[in-house]
Parts: C-alpha cells; structure tokens; sequence
C-alpha cells in the first residue's frame, strides 16, 4: 500500500485488513510471516495484507459473487473454522509484538502511572529580568 490515493479509501482497506487477517487464514498467515519470520511492526503487516487483499477484492466486485473463506489447503470454510485456524496457527506472541513496538513506553511510578515529563518546583529553569541595559533577561 502507498501513500497514494484517497485517504478515505486507504483507510477502509488498512480496517478491512486488519479484520480479514484474524478471520482468513490465508491473509492470517501473511500477517504472521510479516511479524515473526520478517521483523515488521504491526501496522506495517496489516499493509502488507492489504495489498494481497486487493485482487481478491477486485475478482469479487468483477466476478459479481460472495467472498469465500478457504483453508489453507484451498478448501472452503466458515467464518467461525476460519477464525479458529488464525488463533490456533497464526498467533503472534505478546514477547514478538513488543519487540517490534516502535513506540516508546513512559516509566512507571509506585501506583501504575506514567511519570510526568515535566518536574514543577526547583528543578524548572527560572527565568530573570535583569534592569541593567544590556541584559533583558537570563536563565539560571
């Protein structure tokens, strides 16, 4: 998927990605492969299945028919075996998905919230107004 094009429609086909990879299998591996055997983060891997998602979507609109779910033997199934073949096959573990998370996490106070980035009191830089001439104000 590129930058190019109506984002309307990039963003409809990134959310439709995103769900057919945890109900079809096929797209469920290529999410997988994306993550585990190549490295990429998330949002990367449900670009990629979108763009193996858009010649099935272009054979449906053009053949006038129903989508269909198939195994990865290329047997037809049900949203539900479908949904069950991804979680049991193609989970991606929690210790790959934060490796791969490129945000970064804020540190932890005693109660489970996030330290605040700025400190008030002493440690914030004062500002001065001098009176002399040459000098309109200086931090400390």
């Amino acid at each position: 998927m590129t930058k190019a094009g109506p984002n309307i429609a990039k963003g409809s086909l990134y959310l439709t990605a995103n769900t057919a990879r945890l109900i079809d299998p096929q797209l469920g591996k290529v999410y997988y492969e994306q993550m585990v055997v190549h490295g990429n983060p998330h949002t990367k891997a449900v670009c990629r299945v979108a763009t193996a998602l858009i010649p099935r979507i272009l054979r449906v609109m053009k053949e006038n028919r129903d989508y269909v779910i198939y195994d990865l033997e290329g047997n037809p199934i049900s949203k539900k075996e479908g949904r069950k073949i991804v979680k049991e096959q193609f989970f991606v573990p929690e210790e790959v998905r934060q490796r791969l998370s490129n945000r970064k996490r804020m540190p932890l106070n005693k109660k489970g919230r996030t330290k605040p980035q700025y400190i008030r009191g002493s440690k914030a830089p004062q500002i001065r107004v001098d009176s002399s001439p040459g000098i309109v104000f200086s931090l400390n």
